[in-house]
This record gives C-alpha cells, sequence and structure tokens, in this order.
C-alpha cells in the first residue's frame, strides 16, 4: 500500500517539514478519522485503514526538521530514532496509540 501526496513539492518533505494528514486528499483522512473513531469507542479500524496511518506516522516522524530538533538532546535523539524504527512495525490500533504517546513525550504531535 502506497499513499500519494498531493502535493506541489519534489519531495515529501517541502523545507525539511512533514507533510500533514489533514491536507491530503484520498483515504488517508479517512484512516485517520477511523483510527481516531477507534480510539474513542467507535468501529474497529480495519487492516487497511492500519496500514495507512503507519505510513503516514513513518512518514511524518522521519521529517528532517525532528532530527534538527533533537540532535541537541542525546537521550531525545535516541528516543527520535526509536521512534522512526517502531513506525515500520507498527501493526495495531493499539501499538498506534502506544507509538503517539511516546512521541507526545517528545513534543511531537502528528495528529
Amino acid at each position: 500500500m502506497t499513499i500519494y501526496w498531493i502535493t506541489p513539492y519534489d519531495t515529501p518533505y517541502p523545507h525539511g517539514l512533514p507533510l500533514f494528514w489533514r491536507h491530503e486528499v484520498g483515504s488517508l483522512p479517512a484512516a485517520v478519522e477511523a483510527y481516531l473513531a477507534d480510539r474513542t469507542g467507535g468501529a474497529p479500524c480495519t487492516p487497511d485503514q492500519i496500514e495507512l496511518v503507519r505510513l503516514y506516522l513513518a512518514q511524518w516522524i522521519n521529517a528532517p526538521c525532528w532530527t534538527e530538533t533533537c540532535a541537541p538532546d542525546e537521550e531525545m535523539a535516541a528516543d527520535l530514532q526509536a521512534l522512526r524504527r517502531d513506525a515500520e512495525t507498527l501493526a495495531t490500533a493499539d501499538g498506534i496509540h502506544d507509538w503517539l504517546m511516546r512521541a507526545l513525550d517528545l513534543g511531537l504531535d502528528p495528529l
């Protein structure tokens, strides 16, 4: 599964920044909204929705701007690398939730 970003840029990281799901069209916004509904007692996410959210989070956390933000602090830099690594294996809504809580601990909020 692939996310096709609707953007006028040649890179998924214009100016080193991540793309934001609310600015996209297609299946990604619906997948994120389904994930949020799942977390608040709505219907469970489908595997395809989980995969789209995972792809989005992997794109988001790998933006170059976070490297620059976390670089001065070794612990933050290590936590960022762990988030980047772990984004590749997210497979459940609970796993995404736990990953998001770790990102929030660093002050990073992709949703």
